[in-house]
């Protein structure tokens, strides 16, 4: 893999953040490939090119720990949610920053497909809870009249699947922006592990 194609694969993989976000993140590869390749012929630049695009690794895998920051700067209050995420603000736009770099990360396909089905069925308990609960309160309201006792049971027990409801919601919100941070970091660790690894390899040389 040469400069252009590395370059062309990283981009493609970032093309969901923010434009300024893009070019911050591939400027330092950019700045690598001209450090190594400055002074040398046509030939020998190319090899070098060859030789840093191999060393740098997957574009894939460099885009989700890229993404990952991201998401990581958005939960900590470093980052603000991007523009583009209309609808999205403040921790629901970190929540889908973390589940696109959970989904495209280079990690075990049964682990993403088991995580989005947990994802799932909590939202669906929730919506079902929810819906449930209001369901339950106009019942009750309606037979305040009728029979008092019942009613006032009634409404007690939707606004206790309600209340349930939503307080899941929020508990698994604050669930996925903790694995996100947990995910960020391992993220990151790893890759400073693999930079350093990769400096001593290069010194040994």
């Amino acid at each position: 893999m040469n400069k252009q194609e590395f370059m062309k694969a990283l981009r493609d993989e970032l093309s969901k953040l923010p434009p300024e976000e893009i070019d911050e993140a591939t400027e330092y590869f950019e700045e690598c490939f001209a450090e190594a390749t400055d002074g040398l012929d046509p030939e020998e630049a190319a090899a070098e090119e060859a030789r840093l695009a191999e060393e740098f690794g997957s574009p894939k895998r460099i885009a989700a720990q890229i993404r990952a920051d991201y998401a990581a700067r958005i939960l900590d209050g470093e980052q603000p949610a991007a523009a583009s995420d209309t609808g999205r603000t403040g921790k629901l736009s970190a929540v889908w920053w973390v589940v696109i770099g959970i989904c495209s990360a280079p990690i075990a396909l049964p682990l993403v497909i088991v995580l989005i089905a947990m994802i799932f069925v909590v939202i669906a308990c929730i919506i079902g809870g929810v819906i449930g609960g209001a369901a339950a309160v106009v019942a009750g309201l309606i037979h305040l009249s009728a029979a008092p006792a019942s009613g006032v049971m009634i409404t007690g027990i939707g606004l206790m699947i309600l209340s349930g409801a939503l307080a899941a919601g929020y508990g698994a919100i604050v669930g996925i922006i903790a694995l996100g941070r947990s995910l960020s970091e391992k993220s990151k660790q790893k890759a400073e592990n693999e930079r350093k690894e990769a400096e001593i390899n290069e010194e040994s040389k």
